[in-house]
């Protein structure tokens, strides 16, 4: 973010301040994902992998978004951010080359529990390879939970359970893993949880 005039990088005192305003305005927007089948039937709350999912999202350039030169500057401003990081780091990964990134998704756990099942992002029929979540939770606190959870799967606990290693969402936190490979999971949180989180498609080197 160095360098920016705009106040939305993380430099400035305010920054986590107005995305997580803008988050607030867009919440009666964001709508829950959904999975469509063959037939036209479709299921709110449930990821592609069919994995139950209690979050709510918009993108930073949903058509209903007004285009007017500062409206939800702190939102596009760090979805450039993320894309422009996103494909510099492609640029030096040997094992895929990334090709295109997709609009940004300003997501939502609205608390009372609501969480995300074991999910990959990417997958056989899938072109994501590189997922970006950056938090952007200034007073987050451990007992609201919402972390998010990494499977390990080199490692196991003392009674031979799975091993997941824990993520917390705390504003200015940016987390980078392949689509294609992470297993990942959300914590039930209990308390308002926002995040960017951006996607880049490829092909294997």
């Amino acid at each position: 973010g160095e360098g920016d005039t705009d106040g939305s990088d993380a430099s400035a005192p305010d920054a986590w301040s107005r995305i997580l305003a803008e988050g607030e305005a867009l919440w009666p927007l964001m709508e829950p994902g959904k999975v469509m089948t063959a037939d036209g039937r479709s299921w709110s709350g449930v990821s592609p992998s069919g994995a139950r999912r209690g979050d709510r999202f918009i993108t930073a350039f949903d058509e209903r978004l007004s285009d007017d030169a500062g409206s939800w500057r702190a939102l596009r401003s760090l979805h450039e951010k993320l894309r422009a990081f996103g494909f510099a780091l492609g640029a030096r990964m040997r094992s895929i080359r990334l090709t295109h990134s997709g609009d940004t998704l300003f997501a939502c756990f609205p608390g009372n529990g609501a969480l995300y099942g074991p999910h990959y992002d990417g997958g056989p029929h899938d072109s994501r390879k590189l997922t970006m979540i950056l938090y952007v939770n200034a007073d987050w606190r451990a007992e609201d939970g919402g972390a998010l959870m990494i499977y390990d799967a080199g490692a196991a606990t003392a009674n031979g359970q799975k091993c997941w290693r824990s993520v917390q969402p705390l504003a200015g936190r940016l987390v980078v893993f392949r689509s294609d490979r992470v297993l990942h999971k959300v914590a039930a949180a209990h308390a308002r949880r926002f995040a960017l989180t951006a996607f880049f498609s490829g092909e294997y080197a």
